[in-house]
């Protein structure tokens, strides 16, 4: 291995990445918070313009989907109402979104079955009893 000049190894000090000033970690720290602020603005929105009524007047309560028509309803449920048509005429996307959102997505399980553990199929491949 031919010796390296001194400075010149790769683990050398010189060639080190200099650690970020306290300075750069403030400025990033204050950019984090800003962008958090602004992250939580637009999700009050959302949430507030979501729940605003499609016409002018107080939100009605339904009874089953076909009134919803000539209910005046908050914007999200008319928008699960859509989700609902699309999904009862066949949308299996709409439907998929429906039962992600109502938290009734089964879960996904992986079963393995058996009974040989890692160190009895190591003694099997080198052949030594157990």
């Amino acid at each position: 291995m031919a010796e390296e000049k001194r400075g010149q190894h790769p683990n050398s000090r010189k060639n080190l990445v200099a650690q970020p000033s306290k300075e750069a970690c403030i400025a990033g720290g204050k950019a984090a918070a800003k962008k958090r602020v602004k992250n939580r603005q637009i999700k009050d929105t959302v949430r507030y313009l979501l729940n605003l009524p499609v016409q002018p007047g107080n939100t009605q309560t339904i009874k089953n989907i076909l009134e919803a028509k000539s209910k005046n309803l908050s914007v999200m449920e008319a928008m699960v109402v859509a989700q609902i048509k699309k999904a009862v005429s066949g949308d299996t996307t709409a439907f998929k979104a429906l039962i992600e959102t109502s938290g009734q997505k089964p879960a996904e399980k992986l079963e393995v079955e058996g009974n040989i553990s890692y160190i009895e199929k190591l003694r099997q491949v080198r052949g030594e009893e157990m």
